[in-house]
């Protein structure tokens, strides 16, 4: 059984285009992983994930599948970590499919450095959607039912205790981690409006969103910007996408301005109609700028059942906040970016914008 969760096709399948592409520039400022790491799924493979990879980076040659990759920040992409599948058995293994962490160094390459294992060094086999890594070099990974994994620089891999109380935790699918002075600080999220705030003392506990709990949403990923700075961003669970951030006095919502974002389904001045918006992934960036990228579901007179070829009605988006520059169309500081829409009038070729 494959242990790592899976990213499905079609507009999944798009976004991370555009996750990948700003993670090659931003995302190796916060250690975060691209592209929104769905819920974990038992039995799917997972596809790569890679965060600030350097194009000189060696390709995986050992025998594993290989789902998610993060680069250790400052290092250049000398030194990376990744989780992946494989299927050779040995003992302690589980059969039909381990969950494994691989290693990069440039002098190396990349090597298995073997499966996580429990408090007391027993191999264990957890389903997880994403990892990240300081600085220093420590890293975690997030799955499911709340699980999360540690690793200490030059130690193992090592799943700790439930964060729950009682009954079944949330999945977590999205974590970034900085390094503040000697410490390691961050963020988790995930289902049920799951946000977990990693403290100096090493030990994660909640840090509630301002969600009603009779309506929780699922978040898809989370960008970590110093000890009390964060922001986090919804995945599908909700028409209208909601970007939350996180400053010293805790989480509040975030309105980029755009109905088409804001409050779908709606529509805009210019008569453009969006079904939902969903996000995948957010990164943060120097000058205290953050992307946002993931799918919407505008209305396309041109191809009003959505790519035949794919069976997919969305389209990929990112949005970026910038807190030096206001945006003249929704005086905030949050300017959307969407492909065009394209449809015959009269015979004649009408572009519209989705997003103006």
């Amino acid at each position: 059984m494959t242990r790592i969760s899976h990213r499905g096709k079609g507009r999944r399948a798009r976004v991370v285009v555009v996750a990948a592409i700003l993670g090659m520039s931003v995302l190796s400022f916060a250690g975060t992983a691209v592209g929104k790491p769905p819920a974990p799924r038992p039995g799917k493979p997972g596809a790569a994930g890679i965060s600030g990879v350097s194009a000189t980076m060696q390709p995986v040659n050992v025998a594993a599948k290989v789902a998610r990759t993060a680069v250790v920040p400052g290092s250049s992409g000398s030194e990376a970590w990744a989780m992946g599948e494989v299927t050779g058995y040995q003992d302690g293994w589980a059969r039909g499919g381990q969950l494994v962490f691989l290693h990069y160094q440039t002098a190396t390459g990349w090597e298995i450095d073997g499966p996580p294992v429990n408090a007391k060094g027993k191999v264990v086999n957890p389903v997880l959607a994403n990892l990240t890594l300081a600085s220093n070099g420590e890293g975690w990974a997030v799955g499911q039912h709340g699980s999360i994994v540690h690793h200490a620089p030059g130690g193992k891999w090592v799943l700790g205790e439930s964060i729950c109380q009682s009954g079944t935790c949330p999945n977590l699918v999205g974590i970034s981690v900085v390094t503040v002075g000697d410490k390691v600080q961050g963020y988790a999220v995930g289902a049920q409006s799951t946000v977990l705030k990693l403290g100096e003392d090493g030990k994660w506990t909640a840090d509630p969103l301002p969600i009603p709990g009779a309506n929780p949403i699922d978040l898809a990923s989370v960008a970590a910007v110093d000890a009390d700075n964060a922001w986090a961003v919804s995945d599908g669970s909700s028409a209208s996408l909601q970007i939350f951030q996180r400053t010293a006095a805790g989480w509040t919502r975030q309105m980029t301005g755009n109905a088409l974002f804001d409050d779908a389904p709606a529509s805009n001045n210019n008569g453009q109609v969006n079904f939902s918006a969903a996000g995948w992934a957010v990164a943060a960036a120097p000058a205290n700028r953050v992307w946002f990228a993931g799918g919407i579901r505008p209305f396309d007179p041109g191809n009003p059942s959505g790519d035949k070829n794919v069976g997919d009605d969305t389209r990929p988006f990112t949005i970026r906040f910038d807190p030096q520059v206001v945006d003249p169309r929704t005086n905030t500081h949050f300017t959307t970016f969407c492909p065009d829409t394209y449809s015959l009038k009269n015979q004649l070729v009408q572009v519209n914008g989705v997003c103006s």
